[in-house]
C-alpha cells in the first residue's frame, strides 16, 4: 500500500470518528451508571474471564498444532539434515526452507489471532460480557443506545478473550497491586 493511499484512509477514519462524535454528543441520551463494585468483585470477573481465555488458548494450541505442526515438523527436519550435509546447494535450500517456516509460522499466528477473535466474539455474544456487569442498565435509556453499548461490549470482551490468559492476569495483578497500595 502506498503512502498516499494510508494517509487517505487515516485521514477517511479521523473524519469518521470526529462526525461519529459530533453526532451522538448531541444526541440526548441518559448515561450509563457505573455500578459500585468491591475490588473482590472486580477480580471474580476479570479471574472468569482469565479461565476462559485459557479455555480457548488450550483449544486452539489442540487445534492449531493437530492442523499444522506436521508439515512445520518435517520441514524442520528437512533442514536439520541438510545442514548436516553441508554443500553450497544446500545452504540455499536451508535458506528457501527456513523462509518457507517462517513464512508457516506467521501464518499459524495469524490463524490462532483469527480463530481466537471468533471465539472470543462467539463467547460474548452468548452474553459472557464485561461491560454489562460494570454498568447499571435503565428503562430511560434508548434501545438502541443499550444495542450500541451491548455491540461495543460483545466487540471489547471478544478482544479481551482473544488477547489470551496472559494479558487478563496482568490485569488482575495490577489491581491487587493496587489494592495492597491503598490498604
Amino acid at each position: 500500500m502506498s503512502e498516499k493511499k494510508i494517509t487517505f484512509l487515516n485521514l477517511v477514519f479521523i473524519i469518521g470518528i470526529l462526525i461519529f462524535l459530533l453526532i451522538a454528543s448531541h444526541w440526548a441520551v441518559e448515561p450509563f451508571e457505573l455500578k459500585s463494585i468491591e475490588d473482590s468483585n472486580i477480580l471474580q470477573i476479570l479471574s472468569s474471564f482469565l479461565v476462559i481465555a485459557i479455555i480457548a488458548e488450550r483449544f486452539l494450541d489442540v487445534f492449531l498444532t493437530t492442523l499444522r505442526a506436521p508439515i512445520s515438523e518435517k520441514i524442520e527436519a528437512d533442514i536439520l539434515e541438510l545442514k548436516n550435509n553441508v554443500t553450497p546447494e544446500n545452504k540455499d535450500k536451508v535458506k528457501k526452507m527456513a523462509e518457507k517456516l517462517q513464512l508457516r509460522k506467521q501464518k499459524t499466528r495469524m490463524l490462532a489471532l483469527f480463530f481466537s477473535l471468533i471465539i472470543g466474539l462467539v463467547i460474548s455474544s452468548f452474553g459472557i460480557r464485561t461491560l454489562e456487569n460494570l454498568i447499571i442498565l435503565k428503562e430511560n435509556h434508548l434501545s438502541w443506545q443499550i444495542s450500541f453499548m451491548r455491540f461495543t461490549d460483545i466487540l471489547l470482551t471478544g478482544g479481551l478473550i482473544s488477547g489470551g490468559s496472559d494479558g487478563i492476569h496482568k490485569i488482575i495483578e495490577f489491581i491487587r497491586d493496587y489494592s495492597k497500595k491503598e490498604s
